[in-house]
């Protein structure tokens, strides 16, 4: 699968993409959302991995970006190290899942299957 990741923590994205890299997987990285935003407007991925808490625009935001392309049924998982209060407000973003980052990469790569699975 073509997977995008976007993440401000380059440390952090770069270990989920080694880890989806290891298992077949292609990724595109980008520590800034908007220029996620950009680069998806010209390509295709099967799934987007978003942190929540990022600088210019958060996890919720891109993906209201996403839908405003017409790309709202691409898979989205949000993972994050914010705590769960905001869970009832993303409920309206059709979200495959919310994975905390205190979960780690197991719940993370159990729904990646998942999505894959279903493609």
């Amino acid at each position: 699968m073509n997977i995008l990741v976007v993440d401000d923590n380059t440390d952090l994205s770069t270990i989920i993409c080694e880890h989806i890299g290891e298992k077949g997987h292609h990724t595109h990285s980008f520590d800034n959302p908007i220029k996620a935003v950009e680069w998806l407007q010209i390509n295709k991925v099967d799934m987007i991995i978003s942190d929540y808490s990022m600088p210019l625009m958060n996890g919720l935001e891109f993906r209201k970006e996403v839908f405003k392309m017409n790309k709202g049924d691409i898979p989205f998982i949000l993972f994050s190290g914010e705590n769960r209060t905001f869970l009832d407000e993303i409920k309206s973003y059709n979200l495959y899942a919310f994975v905390p980052k205190g979960d780690g990469l197991t719940y993370l790569e159990k729904c990646i299957d998942e999505i894959q699975d279903s493609l």
